[in-house]
């Protein structure tokens, strides 16, 4: 596996104890690679994986998908309009190298294969981990609110930029 590729899984069933062997267990898991092609891959790792445990255990396994989502393109250049614009709201900008344009999942992918976007991240006061409860609690706190106030803000000049002063081509 690549350092960049992730793989999330929970046990949905698995038996009601610790030492009774379930007639049926159920997982259910995200795989997750920054281009589709990547998680193509991946996924036909992991698939290999429940493949071979089931062999090993002499059982069966079924595997059915969720939602796929592509992989997100960022624009450059409303990248770069969006973070000038960021950099003089005062809100800490960070370096794309350390801090990646996208990260995880969204169907925004999808759209950004058709049009040109963005997806942003943004800092709102706290280093705790995304989607954990610790990151809840700070997001609704008044500088996040102030934070998100101000990234909307930014994104808003963007689309001003673009579409209505009509300075720009975006190349797609």
């Amino acid at each position: 596996m690549k350092p960049s590729w992730r793989v999330h899984g929970i046990f949905s069933k698995g038996g009601d104890k610790p030492n009774i062997v379930p007639a049926e267990a159920e997982l259910w898991y995200y795989v997750r690679a920054p281009t589709t092609s990547e998680v193509n891959a991946l996924l036909h790792k992991v698939e290999n994986c429940f493949k071979s445990a089931a062999t090993a255990l002499d059982c069966t396994v079924e595997i059915s998908y969720g939602t796929r989502y592509k992989n997100v393109i960022s624009n450059r250049t409303l990248g770069t309009i969006y973070r000038n614009y960021l950099a003089a709201s005062g809100e800490p900008v960070t370096d794309e190298k350390t801090h990646p344009i996208s990260r995880g999942s969204t169907d925004f992918g999808d759209v950004s294969h058709v049009t040109p976007g963005i997806h942003p991240f943004f800092y709102i006061h706290t280093n705790a981990t995304a989607h954990s409860i610790e990151f809840n609690s700070a997001a609704n706190t008044t500088q996040a609110l102030t934070s998100t106030f101000n990234v909307a803000t930014c994104l808003t000049k963007t689309i001003v930029d673009i579409n209505y002063k009509k300075r720009l081509k975006i190349q797609f």
